[in-house]
């Protein structure tokens, strides 16, 4: 309940058991951070591994080194970690503080006025002002707007990247408060009629109470009901409630009451992060540092047994050399051993590469970095380029096995070009308008809609039907359709949708269409004053119901001349004609021949027929075809073929359509019945609408369809409040109360409307939406009726027409509502918007109810172009060997023809169909239905198996990865079919083989439930390609998602991992940058295990000769340095920057990408080969050292730093063998970190630390490099240690001639014709050895 009605302090208000509007987004504040950091950080096993080790260090028995030292990794990786994290949190506490002290405008029970308010202080119950451009500190439930159609407009781009304004509807009985200020007006209340007396809202005297869910997630939707005093319960929903964030937009001020605050809104409740995603490469390092692990306990358990060997060797334990430790009594030697087994376990701890996981973070943020810079991922026309938004899995980029991909506005431009329509059965072709016509209307180019050039023939029946031509020389026309399914084909189009209507001054094209005129404040010249269709108009109407006697041929006019009164309203003289022919008699000339030869009676004459029930007859000679021509002398009648017509004076019928006004000056020269048509006429309303309005939506389609029906004639010219003003041809406006909108949604696949058209105050239920579904609603007497089978049987073979084309199509219909039915029907749509449990589910059977027995009105064809550069992208993605699915809503036929236009089917493809075309959809019984669709569906795997002959192979061979050419094109319908566990097996065989798949008539969830299933039972690496709100799911399933910024909101990006402006940079994305972040990471990680390894066993050898007692033949400063220091840079260098294979080769030869997609660079052979390659280097470095010093007084300091300067020197020149591409900029990286590590060892020597070690090495480093001999013991290590690799190199790069080793070769190749060639091409790769 409002906080205003209990005055006092806060804590005695009403509503102070919820919480309040301060958010709070950091993590940690000034206490818990240390321990709550720490305690996040040691969640990772690798942590708590060197956490272990470091405390095991600190028992005299095993301490391998420095108690102290064994913490130096473990605290620079924490610190590390740490340092970010409070960065991060640092600017999420000043982020919180900004908008916690912003303020607003809240009500003030006491002061009987707005305040300012903090926005930390607002509270559930306080009544708030919000003023234009402002924006809303909480989610408010709107009961007040400066809109006089109780309408405001909100913009969500900071929600959801949409810049699309979106109505919000003051509450139904508030917003008769602003529509009819002091006035009265009625509600329902316990099923009377109660009048109210308006009155202006007052806050002051809002008493409701508010009953509404629990604070939820759905950012669009919402359930609730408003209590007024009197008892009366009224329903709420979405349209009347702003969430906090929302910007007010087009609206002086709004007033609404908080119903959630702080961190119950749904802004906050939605602002959790997504889960977190692990890429394949770091699962793979996880197992690898198993294996690790393994290895070390290996070696330990060999110190361990060597230890007990060397100690039974000696029967006086008292000439025992190399023992670590003294005790007063003898330990045995198994106890010993025990012992060495966890000394030579924090020894041999470098063996997992604690700086592994920092690095590779650092270097992702590299990656990332670099592929947002990349120019050729910038797309010029829309300004925007191709974004990482998720720094864990660039290296996914490179491991793609299969893309699905949705299709409008992913594939295609999302550009809709309205190409055709069928009316009636008959199909009419429209055209665009080009560029650089200079009669090209101004289009919005936010609504990513293309003008349209309407088709002459019907854009002439349109103008005709509104219009009565004086010319004498003008011509009748014969007309094709019923003009006033006509008229309700275009005004559904024009009303059947959400589009918002804002205006544009005339004449300033010029002018940014991101401003929009407000409704109250729009500049004259902006608007027009357009007369508003009453009821005192002649209404003309046609009878649906003897169609079957009449179909194109026969014509039946009927006049009612029964009326006595000469002030007759022209309601009651309808003309009724069957409509093929309805011109002919509206043609002057006609009208003329008719005055002559009807006997006009008296009214007495009238009315004594009438009262005798007699019917006046008249013959007429009149041919079924009339053409009017004109000639040099006069305008002329030529009739041939003439037939005669019986024209009888029968009971009027009604219409809601009114003929222009030029028809009421009839009784001027045709017809002359003075009492039927002469009459005053009233000055005619008028309402103000829009010169040249701009329309928004979030649906392209939507937007399309109503600037068709612009185009002719039939315009939406403004929408106030709940009511739409649809401008006729004749610059008359019609008035439609919109009474309920059915949302169009992937489960219902159609939209509704119910309008009461005034004047008539008839209502109607105007349906848009999928053939499949709008030809089961429709009326059982119109499908049987001659016309309806006619009609049903054109439009079908009009839709697979326009199907063929690639043309997405709509079916529209409508049907007349009666009020006694539509007042049945209210009062249980009214308790289905009560129910607080279920609601949606409950109004969309409420919905259902009404959205039956139509009438087909016709079809739309848009098209949606395919975006520059798909075909050739999905060609190349395709030679890379990546599977690729589309998943879409479209019919079969049309997702086919865009299928081969994209080059997802190849001609040589023979495509493989497993669709619902044959099964019986009209049975009720779900299971008997699943029944049947399994057998059916079973029997159509078995067929495509055959076909294929996956049947005739081996389990062997069936497991190899090989690809048919066939494409599988699988229904949407069918799909759950094929998943049941039974069929299974045979679908997973199919598609494992098949390159391409086609799934039409997908609903999101159908999207995410196949990306599972590739994922999960195929375990491929999959990316997901959407551009709408509709692919989130499918998305977030996805191992990779990539979002289309176009223009269906800013939905998929949000959820997506990486965004882009077209599709075509996916193949970029991928082959190039792909290849890289893989080839990079993952040669990375094998250095990382190399460089560990090479040092882990240079110790492990050690141990022969200082009887297994686990010491170090290296210092221990030496072995914290080498990870941190000593080989830090180089190893991030060549992560960030390195490049195998140029990016035009990776282009130019897709099928490279397989070293990626096949994970032949990281993988267990790859690994095994880099340990054993790392013991060969470490045993060739410690024979040299050991020959070095042999028979000489090398001390141990001496002999570390010699075997530490051999490591570090082939660790370095290691890495630089592998490094493909050598700049200036690697090499001065490479030189500084060798600098690096003499420098760091006689800073060490001079300084001498005590507490590292019992003997330090005081000016080791300087006497030893003073030395020849150790220079060349180091030269002879290096070259003896890298021979193995060098040999290696040079041979599989000349011998094995492998793909990427020949793109190395052509690259040389290039770079010496470059000298003598200004420009070159990329060679292209065959296939094969």
């Amino acid at each position: 309940m409002p906080n205003h009605t209990v005055a006092g302090s806060k804590g005695a208000r009403p509503n102070s058991a919820y919480k309040g509007n301060k958010v709070q987004t950091t993590k940690y504040n000034v206490f818990t951070f240390l321990p709550k950091n720490l305690f996040e950080q040691f969640h990772r096993l690798a942590n708590l591994y060197f956490l272990f080790i470091a405390f095991l260090n600190w028992f005299p028995q095993i301490e391998a080194y420095g108690r102290f030292l064994g913490f130096i990794p473990l605290f620079f990786v924490l610190s590390v970690t740490a340092v970010k994290d409070a960065y991060e949190d640092r600017r999420r506490y000043l982020m919180d503080k900004t908008i916690n002290n912003l303020t607003c405008n809240v009500y003030d029970g006491l002061s009987k006025s707005y305040v300012k308010t903090l926005w930390k202080d607002v509270t559930v119950g306080d009544i708030i002002r919000v003023s234009c451009n402002e924006i809303t500190p909480a989610d408010i439930l709107l009961l007040n707007s400066a809109d006089r159609s109780g309408t405001c407009y909100v913009e969500t781009s900071t929600l959801d990247g949409e810049n699309s304004l979106k109505p919000r509807q003051v509450v139904s009985s508030f917003a008769k408060k602003v529509c009819f200020p002091k006035k009265v007006f009625c509600i329902i209340v316990k099923d009377q009629i109660k009048c109210i007396q308006n009155e202006p809202f007052d806050p002051g005297k809002f008493r409701c109470l508010v009953e509404c869910e629990a604070p939820n997630q759905h950012m669009y939707r919402f359930v609730g009901a408003l209590l007024h005093q009197d008892g009366y319960k009224e329903p709420l929903d979405k349209e009347s409630l702003i969430i906090r964030g929302c910007e007010l937009r087009n609206t002086d001020y709004i007033e609404g009451i908080v119903l959630y605050a702080g961190p119950d809104t749904k802004t906050m409740l939605n602002s959790s992060k997504t889960r977190h995603k692990r890429s394949k490469l770091e699962r793979k390092v996880n197992s690898s540092i198993l294996l690790c692990v393994s290895i070390l306990i290996l070696l330990c358990f060999i110190v361990s047994a060597g230890s007990i060997t060397w100690l039974n060797s000696f029967k006086d334990r008292n000439v025992v050399p190399f023992l670590n430790f003294f005790v007063d009594n003898e330990s045995s030697p198994s106890y010993n051993s025990f012992l060495m087994f966890w000394a030579s376990a924090i020894l041999f701890q470098i063996m997992i590469p604690i700086s592994l996981y920092v690095t590779m973070e650092l270097v992702k943020i590299g990656q990332v970095f670099l592929i947002g810079q990349d120019s050729k991922l910038y797309d010029k026309e829309t300004g925007s380029k191709v974004e990482c938004r998720t720094l864990n899995i660039p290296e996914e980029l490179g491991q793609v096995e299969h893309i699905l991909s949705d299709k409008t506005g992913t594939l295609t431009e999302n550009l809709m070009v309205f190409k055709r329509c069928t009316v009636d059965g008959i199909d009419y072709v429209s055209s665009e308008i080009e560029d650089d016509e200079d009669s090209a209307p101004l289009t919005n180019v936010r609504s990513g809609v293309k003008a349209v050039k309407p088709n002459p023939t019907l854009k002439k029946i349109i103008d005709d039907l509104f219009s009565l031509e004086d010319d004498e020389s003008a011509t009748s026309y014969t007309l094709s359709a019923d003009p006033e399914l006509m008229i309700h084909f275009f005004v559904n189009m024009a009303i059947c949708n959400t589009v918002v209507v804002n205006g544009l001054p005339e004449g300033d094209a010029g002018r940014s269409l991101d401003k929009i005129m407000r409704h109250d404040r729009a500049d004259k010249a902006a608007t027009e004053n357009l007369p508003v269709a009453v009821k005192n108009a002649w209404e003309k109407s046609y009878s649906m119901e003897d169609t079957d006697t009449a179909v194109g041929i026969s014509e039946t006019i009927s006049c009612s001349l029964t009326d006595s009164d000469e002030n007759v309203s022209e309601k009651n003289a309808v003309f009724r004609a069957w409509p093929y022919q309805w011109k002919n008699f509206l043609s002057m000339k006609r009208i003329a021949l008719l005055r002559k030869a009807i006997h006009y009676r008296s009214p007495n004459e009238s009315s004594q027929s009438n009262s005798s029930e007699k019917q006046t007859s008249i013959s007429l000679s009149e041919r079924s075809e009339t053409t009017v021509q004109s000639s040099k002398s006069g305008n002329q009648l030529h009739e041939k073929n003439v037939e005669p017509k019986r024209v009888s004076a029968t009971k009027p019928t009604y219409s809601l359509f009114s003929i222009p006004k030029q028809f009421i000056e009839l009784n001027k020269w045709s017809l002359f019945v003075p009492p039927l048509l002469r009459r005053a006429v009233d000055k005619p309303k008028t309402v103000s609408c829009f010169k040249n309005p701009i329309y928004e939506a979030e649906s392209p389609d939507e937007l399309a369809l109503v600037h068709a029906a612009a185009a002719y004639g039939i315009r939406l010219a403004k929408r106030h409040g709940k009511q739409a003003f649809i401008q006729m041809p004749n610059r008359q406006v019609y008035a439609y109360d919109v009474l309920h909108v059915f949302a169009f949604s992937p489960e219902r696949r159609r939209m509704s409307v119910i309008v009461k058209q005034s004047p008539g105050n008839q209502l109607f239920l105007y349906c848009k939406g999928a053939d499949t579904t709008i030809f089961t609603l429709l009326s059982k007497k119109f499908c049987e009726s001659r016309r309806g089978i006619y009609c049903i049987k054109k439009t079908k073979g009009y839709l697979q027409k326009y199907s063929s084309l690639g043309l997405r199509t709509l079916c529209l219909a409508k049907r007349s509502i009666s009020m006694n039915e539509y007042r049945v029907w209210l009062n249980q749509h009214h308790n289905a918007e009560l129910a607080h449990k279920n609601r949606g589910e409950l109004l969309e059977m409420s919905a259902s109810m009404i959205e039956r027995d139509l009438e087909l009105l016709g079809t739309t064809a848009v098209e949606d172009r395919l975006q520059p550069g798909v075909p050739e992208c999905i060609a190349a993605l395709r030679s890379a060997g990546i599977n690729i699915w589309v998943l879409t809503g479209d019919k079969t036929e049309t997702a086919v023809n865009i299928a081969y236009a994209c080059n997802l089917f190849n001609p040589r493809d023979e495509l493989l169909y497993i669709d619902t075309k044959n099964w019986v959809l009209n049975l009720t019984t779900d299971n008997i239905l699943s029944r049947l669709n399994a057998l059916d569906t079973d029997a159509t795997l078995e067929a495509c198996l055959d076909k294929t002959g996956l049947n005739r192979m081996s389990e062997e061979m069936l497991k190899k990865k090989f690809y048919l050419n066939f494409g599988l094109v699988i229904d949407g319908r069918t799909l759950p079919g094929c998943i049941n566990t039974p069929l299974l097996r045979n679908f997973l065989k199919l598609i494992s083989h098949c390159p391409a798949v086609l799934c039409t008539r997908s609903t999101p969830q159908q999207k995410a439930m196949v990306v599972e299933l590739v994922k999960k039972r195929l375990h491929s690496l999959t990316l997901a390609v959407g551009d709408g709100a509709n692919d989130v799911p499918m998305l977030q399933s996805a191992d990779v998602g990539v979002g289309i910024s176009g223009k269906e909101g800013m939905h998929a990006v949000i959820a997506s991992d990486f965004s882009m402006p077209r599709f075509k940079y996916l193949q970029r994305l991928l082959l190039v940058h792909g290849h890289w972040c893989y080839n990079r990471l993952a040669r990375l990680i094998l250095y990382f295990f190399y460089k560990n390894s090479v040092m882990v066993f240079l110790m492990f050898f050690f141990q022969a000769f200082c009887g297994f007692s686990s010491q170090a033949i290296i210092d221990p400063v030496y072995q914290n340095f080498f990870n941190v220091v000593f080989t830090a840079m180089p190893p991030m260098n060549f992560g960030i920057l390195e490049e195998d294979i140029k990016d035009k080769h990776l282009m130019a030869n897709p099928h490279l990408y397989v070293l990626g997609r096949g994970n032949q660079i990281f993988c267990t052979r790859k690994f095994v080969l880099t340990i054993l390659d790392a013991s060969w280097q470490a045993a060739v470095i410690f024979a040299i050292a050991t020959m070095f010093g042999y028979g000489t007084d090398l001390n141990m300091c001496e002999m570390s730093f010699l075997t530490m300067s051999c490591l570090n020197l082939c660790c370095q020149f290691h890495l630089l063998l592998e490094t493909q591409k050598l700049t200036l900029f690697v090499a001065s990286v490479f030189i500084l970190n060798l600098g690096t590590f003499y420098v760091v060892s006689i800073i060490y020597n001079l300084l001498s630390v005590g507490c590292c070690s019992a003997d330090p090495p005081y000016k080791v480093a300087q006497r030893m490099l003073s030395e020849e001999r150790y220079w060349s013991t180091v030269l002879l290590s290096v070259v003896a240690a890298l021979l193995p690799r060098i040999i290696y190199r040079y041979f599989y790069s000349t011998v094995f001639s492998q793909k990427a080793q020949l793109t190395h070769k052509l690259q040389k190749e290039e770079e010496k014709e470059c000298k003598h060639k200004p420009k070159s091409t990329p060679t292209k790769i065959l296939h094969g050895k």
